[in-house]
Order: structure tokens, then sequence, then C-alpha cells
């Protein structure tokens, strides 16, 4: 596993057909479910957190996206950065989402974010500092090296 990703022990990354390659500082957690259903392989960016429940069965995924719980990313769908699916939300096949997309809302509206990524970033390192510290107490953690 790549440099500061942390994967969640119930989270299930499943390469069917083609391999899956995850970038680092990501966080994947609780029961996400990440399958790579295609030959070809399945590229995840760095800095990028699968909250609760979200699937994941696409074609690619950028740098610093946010998939909020239960949402869908489905088919051939594409994500580029900066992103944020919001919960519940899904991507279909097919669909290409441009940089700084949000996906919200039980129609899955989409809109332009004007902000920048400064905040999030340094917000998912202090998220990934929790985690390292807290996880060791309940699970048996794996160095990737």
């Amino acid at each position: 596993m790549p440099a500061r990703t942390i994967v969640h022990p119930y989270a299930k990354i499943i390469a069917e057909k083609g391999s899956i390659e995850i970038g680092s500082n990501n966080i994947i957690s609780e029961q996400v479910e990440i399958y790579n259903r295609n030959t070809s392989a399945l590229k995840i960016g760095d800095g990028n957190t699968f909250e609760c429940r979200a699937y994941i069965e696409t074609s690619g995924i950028g740098h610093y996206n946010v998939i909020n719980s239960l949402a869908r990313l489905e088919g051939e769908c594409l994500v580029q950065s900066n992103c944020i699916i919001g919960t519940a939300t899904k991507i279909f096949d097919c669909e290409r989402l441009s940089n700084d997309t949000v996906v919200y809302g039980k129609d899955n509206d989409k809109r332009t974010k004007f902000d920048d990524n400064s905040e999030y970033i340094s917000t998912l390192e202090m998220h990934q500092d929790y985690l390292k510290r807290n996880l060791i107490k309940f699970h048996t953690i794996r160095d990737s090296s």
C-alpha cells in the first residue's frame, strides 16, 4: 500500500480482471467497496477520501476528491481532481466529472466549486494522523514496507 494511505480493515478492494493502483495519502473508510471489473488498470490518485459504504466501480479517480458515504460510482465514469461526490449520490456509466465538480442532492445535481483545496488538504493530514493513532487501539495494523 502506498505511503500514508489508510485502509480500514472492513473495506473491500477487489481487482477481478485488471489491477487497482492506489496513490498515497488516501483514506478508505469502513465498508467501502472498490472493484475493478475491467481489464485495464483502475488508477486512484493521491489524497482522496472514501467515506463509509461508498461503492466504487469506475475507470479512474484523480487527486484530492471526497467520495461521501453511500455514494456510488458505477461503470466507465471518470472523476478528475478536487471533486466532491455527495452522500447517497450516483455517478453512472460514461459520465466524466471535470475538475472541481460537486455532485449533490437526490437528483445528482452538479455545480462547480470555487474555493481551493488548501483547507481540505490540511484537514486530510489531521484526519490521517487521528486514524493512525486510534486504529491501532482496536485493529492490527500492517506496515506497507
